[in-house]
């Protein structure tokens, strides 16, 4: 009887995923949504405000229900306004595979390609705000990795 226990216990034990994917709500990502804050987080540790104009990151994303996402590139239009640069207002693709991971895919007015694959893409504060952060590709950089916060807009 013993020996029957154990066997269940181990059978439940090792039968159980562990590494179970919680794909995010589509539903709750489909809008324009707006940058608030950018921020760098060192190696080290630090998690600092980045220093850069904020019209150098404000872009935008829209994104549709048939998986269509609009970016919009920020620039300075006027003393301290920021707007969308009409020169590269791009198109593109938004897809969650069945690992939960994001990738979009945006064509640019010259007609090439970029593929962008954000660390994580999540909600937080009870999905009123978006999260999109990115490697540092140079591994030779003190940054680990980018973060940009976004709100929604109605």
């Amino acid at each position: 009887m013993k020996n029957i226990l154990l066997l269940l216990s181990l059978i439940i034990l090792f039968s159980c995923d562990k590494d179970e994917v919680t794909l995010l709500d589509e539903t709750l990502l489909l809008g324009r949504w707006e940058p608030s804050s950018k921020s760098i987080v060192y190696k080290d540790g630090r998690d600092v405000f980045t220093n850069e104009d904020v019209c150098e990151w404000y872009d935008t994303y829209t994104f549709f229900e048939n998986g269509r996402l609009r970016y919009a590139d920020g620039i300075k239009i006027d003393e301290g306004q920021c707007g969308d640069n009409p020169e590269l207002e791009i198109e593109g693709e938004w897809n969650q595979d069945s690992n939960g991971k994001f990738s979009f895919t945006i064509t640019k007015t010259d007609g090439s390609q970029l593929i962008l694959n954000p660390k994580d893409f999540y909600f937080y504060q009870e999905e009123l705000f978006l999260r999109i952060e990115y490697f540092e590709e140079d591994p030779n950089s003190e940054v680990e990795y980018y973060y940009t916060n976004f709100s929604k807009l109605k």
